[in-house]
């Protein structure tokens, strides 16, 4: 994501990874890049698995948080 900020601005993604017959506690846990300019926070993963026509499917949702410490063009990793 390239984008045009402000300084003090803050951007929320929220990430989610899904595994079929695989409980959510499993699931690889993400490494989120330093990026200049920005502080990045990552709250706790929120897991849940669910039994869905017999399959498990785990769940976990990610909530990263940018918080732009100058203005300018910011390119955030995938």
């Amino acid at each position: 994501m390239n984008s045009l900020v402000q300084q003090g601005n803050t951007l929320i993604r929220k990430v989610t990874l899904e595994g079929f017959g695989v409980p959510a506690q499993l699931l690889p846990n993400l490494t989120i890049p330093e990026t200049d300019g920005v502080n990045v926070y990552t709250e706790k993963s929120k897991d849940k698995n669910k039994i869905v026509k017999g399959e498990l499917i785990g769940q976990t949702e990610i909530k990263i948080t940018y918080l732009f410490h100058k203005s300018g063009r910011v390119t955030l990793p995938e």
